[in-house]
């Protein structure tokens, strides 16, 4: 009779694990299908439980300033959390629709759409189309260069005479830099570069060193600044160009709540502000610290990831790698992306797999759930070239989301690349911060700042291959 209690006992609680698996598998899988050409909507919540009376309908295009997903399909955006804002004060359930381009996003507004959440051209033609909202954003073009040793003495547009200026052939930017060039007689020298490259890349690329100067839209601009401190974006050599969000013609109700929503909430619309574009300075102090406390110890939680690591295919050292770059394992640390703790656990993902958020800042807890989250990706990427390429993949799938990831090995199968190896993945997760990629339609969950992801991969394997030479298994 004890035999047989024991043995229910174990068949509930097999029953009761391949449940929390079955629920955590088919909400990664449900994320990869995240922003279809259709338009994309919450994976959390069930839009069909809503009357359309009750539901704020939104679009929006997939981009750095804008709106975009993270690991475990965390929405992120500028204008996607003033969205958010919105939707509370009018007591509606926000449901977010993406187009793929301008054109798309205004065919939306009436039928699919109440509200352009995204900054809309101010022009005749436009305005004939749409109702725009009082706040506006002004747009221009900028010279992004590494800081001049003196900033006092203000540069003109002359000054670029003789200089060599890199920006993506037949884009907008090489445009305006003919045009330019004209204007102040020649003299320029315009260096192009593939659509494989994008701003951001080249931003990164003088960031680095590796070209003297490259062009972009202000707004994006201020968000590099988040990332590197030694750019200078302030060279302007564009007209500024007026941009708002829009509702229908005729619809005064909306756009008079969205005016009143802000002109009342000027104070939170800074701080989005600030979190988006101003430069995070507590990032590039972090650096600082060292990656290991002496010969015996990486950390103060070594014991932590050796006890943890036991049940799981992850190297204590490769652990302790990821902890090192994502938190300094400073288990107080927070992202502004909302992630905390010593592996950086976004709360919803934490409750998801059954732990209390409340403890998210614990670090036994913390790193608990981050493996328990690695072992179930790990388990998603099997089809793997390599165990190494595995372990990238899934490291990848850890900083972006699996989602990205499924969407860069999609890439590399229309262009008869290998998805099963990491190298060749990488090439494409990079490639997803380019709008010729992110707005394919076999692309799924758009926008992607491909290259810190890439980077964020090879920075812990070389850490790991650091803590192998240096410190034992166990």
């Amino acid at each position: 009779m004890l035999l047989s209690f024991l043995l229910l006992l174990c068949g509930d609680f097999m029953l009761t694990e391949m449940k929390k698996w079955a629920t955590f598998i088919s909400a990664l899988l449900l994320l990869t299908a995240c922003n279809k050409p259709s338009g994309y909507k919450s994976p959390t919540e069930d839009s069909c439980a809503y009357s359309s009376d009750s539901v704020l309908r939104v679009g929006t295009i997939s981009r750095s300033t804008s709106y975009y997903t993270l690991r475990d399909g965390h929405e992120m955006g500028y204008d996607f959390e003033l969205c958010k804002g919105l939707a509370e004060r009018l007591g509606k359930h926000l449901e977010v629709k993406v187009a793929k381009s301008n054109e798309e996003l205004t065919a939306l507004l009436g039928d699919s759409v109440d509200v352009l959440a995204f900054p809309v051209v101010i022009n005749k033609s436009n305005k004939d189309k749409m109702s725009f909202v009082d706040k506006e954003t002004i747009t221009h073009q900028v010279v992004v260069q590494r800081k001049r040793n003196s900033s006092k003495v203000r540069q003109d547009v002359l000054d670029l005479i003789g200089k060599k200026i890199t920006v993506v052939q037949g884009s907008k930017y090489y445009h305006r830099l003919l045009n330019l060039n004209d204007e102040i007689g020649g003299g320029m020298e315009i260096n192009t570069v593939s659509t494989d490259y994008n701003e951001e890349q080249l931003i990164k690329m003088v960031s680095k060193g590796d070209i003297d100067m490259t062009v972009c839209d202000n707004d994006i601009a201020l968000l590099s600044r988040r990332y590197y401190n030694n750019i200078d974006t302030y060279l302007e050599i564009s007209h500024p160009q007026r941009n708002a969000w829009a509702v229908a013609l005729g619809d005064s109700t909306l756009l008079n709540e969205i005016n009143a929503y802000f002109s009342e909430n000027e104070k939170f619309i800074e701080k989005l502000r600030k979190k988006y574009y101003e430069p995070s300075v507590k990032k590039e102090v972090a650096k600082d610290v060292p990656i290991f406390i002496d010969k015996d110890h990486i950390s103060q939680f070594d014991s932590l990831f050796k006890v943890l690591s036991d049940t799981t295919v992850w190297d204590w050292r490769l652990l302790s790698a990821v902890a090192y770059t994502e938190s300094r394992f400073n288990p107080n640390a927070g992202s502004f992306a909302g992630a905390k703790g010593l592996m950086q656990m976004l709360p919803e993902t934490m409750a998801r797999l059954g732990g209390d958020p409340n403890k998210i800042q614990d670090p036994k807890e913390n790193l608990r759930f981050a493996i328990e989250y690695l072992n179930r990706t790990y388990q998603m990427t099997q089809s793997a070239r390599t165990n190494d390429d595995r372990i990238r993949l899934t490291l990848a799938a850890y900083n972006a989301g699996m989602g990205h990831i499924r969407d860069a090995q999609t890439l590399c199968e229309l262009h008869g690349d290998n998805p099963a190896e990491w190298k060749v993945v990488e090439r494409y997760v990079r490639l997803l911060a380019s709008p010729d990629y992110y707005n394919l339609p076999s692309v799924k969950c758009g926008y992607l700042r491909g290259s810190e992801t890439a980077d964020y991969v090879d920075d812990i394997m070389n850490l790991y291959a650091t803590y192998k030479k240096l410190y034992k298994k166990k």
